[in-house]
């Protein structure tokens, strides 16, 4: 992984638990669009029980 997905996938990780796992919100705060969220999530094998 380059620097880029680290940080990517560690910004993921933040906004997860900050929004206990909330997409309403993490969508809102996060300014992307719901298939780039989930897109990104998948990239980065995020599910709120991986945390």
């Amino acid at each position: 992984k380059d620097f880029r997905d680290v940080r990517e996938a560690q910004y993921l990780r933040t906004l997860l638990t900050r929004h206990a796992g909330n997409m309403r919100r993490l969508l809102s705060v996060s300014g992307l669009s719901r298939s780039r969220l989930y897109a990104l999530l998948k990239k980065h094998g995020l599910t709120q029980d991986r945390l």
